[in-house]
């Protein structure tokens, strides 16, 4: 039962994001994710306009400018430029929200991770998926903890691996967030709190999260066990090493 609740479950995606990634380990790459734009569900009948029932772009680009705070978003389509934001520092990676409307700017050496709405979305009005294009913007929701640095996302959850510091003495950390949180600039989410630091990383499964342990003996930084934890409301509690 327990395997079913943690199954992996995949969708498809709108918002293209193209990012710069430092890894932890010192080597940079550049990824590109392209995905499928998002499916207009129009086999409904009621009363609203439906002019802005269609979704014309076929994705958004994210970039990160080179030792720059700029993050600009183009359409796909015909690459123009539809706006730029500062960020407060020099992004060390991107990736997508659960949802793909949003694009996590994550700034590992500040402590901080910012988010852009793309501004490609769908609403559930029941009877129908209600699809929205809108302008990109800078989100007013913000991540802070320290040392940002791997996220990994379902169909419906982010999580985000803070690795701590050791030379503060900074412990380790998880925040599992969704695109609602984001949009709502909700501090409702759960968090998963260490004793101690660790280069780790996690996956969230519903109210389930599975995250590396440390020993806090060890020489290394990196973990050497996996466990099980559950969500209660604002944290997690462990269930299984």
């Amino acid at each position: 039962m327990l395997q079913a609740q943690l199954k992996a479950k995949f969708s498809l995606v709108a918002l293209l994001v193209a990012t710069s990634m430092l890894a932890a380990c010192g080597d940079s790459t550049t990824n590109i994710v392209e995905k499928e734009p998002i499916a207009v569900d129009d086999d409904h009948d009621d009363d609203h306009d439906h002019d802005h029932d269609e979704i014309s772009s076929a994705g958004r680009l994210v970039i990160s400018a080179k030792d720059s705070n700029l993050v600009s978003v183009y359409e796909l389509e015909d690459g123009s430029l539809l706006d730029t934001f500062a960020v407060a520092d020099t992004p060390s990676a991107l990736a997508a929200s659960a949802g793909k409307r949003y694009a996590l700017v994550v700034q590992r050496t500040t402590d901080r991770v910012e988010f852009v709405d793309g501004g490609l979305f769908q609403e559930d009005h029941v009877d129908h998926l209600h699809p929205y294009q809108q302008a990109p913007a800078l989100s007013s929701f913000v991540l802070s903890d320290s040392r940002p640095t791997h996220i990994t996302s379902t169909d419906s959850q982010t999580a985000v691996f803070f690795d701590g510091d050791a030379a503060s003495s900074t412990p380790a950390a998880v925040a599992v967030i969704t695109d609602a949180d984001i949009t709502t600039d909700s501090n409702g989410y759960p968090v998963l709190n260490y004793s101690i630091h660790m280069h780790g990383a996690a996956q969230a499964r519903g109210e389930y999260l599975i995250s590396t342990l440390r020993d806090a003996d060890s020489a290394t930084t990196l973990p050497d066990k996996v466990a099980l934890y559950h969500g209660h409301d604002d944290h997690f509690d462990e269930e299984l090493i």
